[in-house]
């Protein structure tokens, strides 16, 4: 799971309430479907790097640079709102099992 946010200020990044959505909703399904989380700042040249490598590769449009975003096995989802739908963890878990 990569997560993605653009933010200049560390202590108001999105990550925390990002953290606290997935483990909400799929903590559950822990043991059928293990993660890895890798959040990214791409306000940082690093982040930025590998958002743009994680674009190519999977071939994803974000015209709008909406942030955060979250790309889960080559999908992306644009807003804490869609990063949090029930169809992120079908989709996450659907893939692994």
């Amino acid at each position: 799971i990569y997560f993605f946010h653009n933010t200049a200020c560390g202590n108001c990044d999105g990550t925390e309430e990002f953290r606290e959505v997935i483990e909400e909703q799929i903590s559950v399904y822990q043991d059928e479907c293990p993660y890895e989380l890798f959040e990214y700042n791409v306000f940082k040249t690093s982040g930025k790097e590998k958002w743009d490598t994680m674009v190519e590769e999977y071939q994803l449009k974000n015209d709008s640079y909406i942030f955060p975003a979250m790309i889960l096995e080559g999908k992306i989802y644009l807003g804490m709102e869609e990063i949090s739908i029930f169809r992120c963890i079908w989709d996450f878990c659907y893939v692994l099992l």
